[in-house]
């Protein structure tokens, strides 16, 4: 299987090769303790599914015999369901999830044989990581399972990748120059078709830019212009009320010194002084409401 397109599958495909070596041995030790030599292999074949059981008579048969060389993953659950209580349970510590860890390791052993498109996503990879250290941990599978571990942490953290060569990349530019310096590319003479038509319409933008420059300034100094003359107002009116307030006081200032506001002096002084305002600001409609100053 390729290993460039897939990583994970490949660590997986390579772990469960490991952990089938080591459960060969396992299986058949713990069989030989419980039967005679000669019917290990009886045991194995009580052990399997019909279909598994002429399967497996045939390649034991390809194999002169050889019962380790003949067991496969998808052999080794049904093999330790047969004998769990009279055999496997001590082994694996009465632990009853072990059939099931078992059957997903076969699982990933047939997806990776018969991979698809893409790879195994990283949650599924290391969760096969995990059952499979689990299997060799029980079964006292320390070589196993140090491999396994050292897989495991590889595909957690490939090697970065190495980066090209660029010790002779300025040599190559350089040479590229040299030659094109000695075969110049010829020449295209520009376009001139569309040159009027490019200059009408971009002196045409100047214009219209110039415009608009122009009718910026104008209306700010239109806005200039009009704040300067509400300035002026706003100081006449402050001025205007100003000098009111200075003849008011003054008229109570004089009525204090009298003893009198309603003196006909005081009062005559004050509309003198007001109409003799008023008439220096051109009769304005400030005296008119309050005194007659005809």
């Amino acid at each position: 299987m390729s290993t460039t397109a897939r990583p994970n599958s490949e660590a997986i495909y390579r772990a469960i090769n490991i952990y089938i070596d080591a459960m060969r041995p396992f299986i058949l030790r713990c069989l030989a303790q419980a039967y005679e030599s000669g019917r290990v292999s009886d045991a194995v074949i009580n052990s399997l599914s019909e279909q598994q059981a002429e399967n497996f008579e045939i390649a034991l048969q390809r194999n002169d015999g050889d019962i380790a060389a003949t067991l496969d993953v998808n052999h080794f659950r049904p093999i330790v369901e047969r004998h769990w209580d009279a055999i496997f349970a001590e082994r694996f510590g009465y632990d009853q999830t072990i059939p099931g860890t078992l059957s997903w390791i076969t699982r990933a052993r047939n997806d990776v044989a018969h991979p698809g498109t893409s790879d195994m996503s990283n949650i599924d990879a290391q969760g096969h990581f995990s059952n499979i250290l689990k299997i060799l941990r029980r079964v006292n599978a320390i070589d196993a399972s140090t491999a396994i571990e050292q897989i495991r942490r590889q595909s957690r953290n490939p090697p970065p990748r190495t980066m090209p060569n660029t010790s002779t990349q300025p040599a190559v530019a350089t040479e590229q120059i040299r030659r094109q310096s000695r075969n110049p590319s010829p020449r295209t003479s520009p376009n001139t078709s569309t040159q009027p038509a490019m200059a009408k319409s971009s002196s045409a933008n100047i214009r219209g830019q110039n415009i608009n420059q122009y009718q910026r300034k104008d209306l700010g100094l239109d806005a200039d212009i009009d704040a300067f003359i509400g300035c002026i107002a706003w100081l006449l009116a402050k001025l205007v009320g100003l000098v009111w307030a200075l003849t008011v006081a003054g008229y109570v200032l004089y009525g204090l010194g009298t003893g009198d506001f309603f003196l006909s002096e005081p009062r005559a002084w004050a509309a003198d002084r007001i109409c003799s305002f008023g008439a220096a600001l051109d009769h304005l409609p400030l005296v008119g409401p309050w005194i007659d100053c005809s």
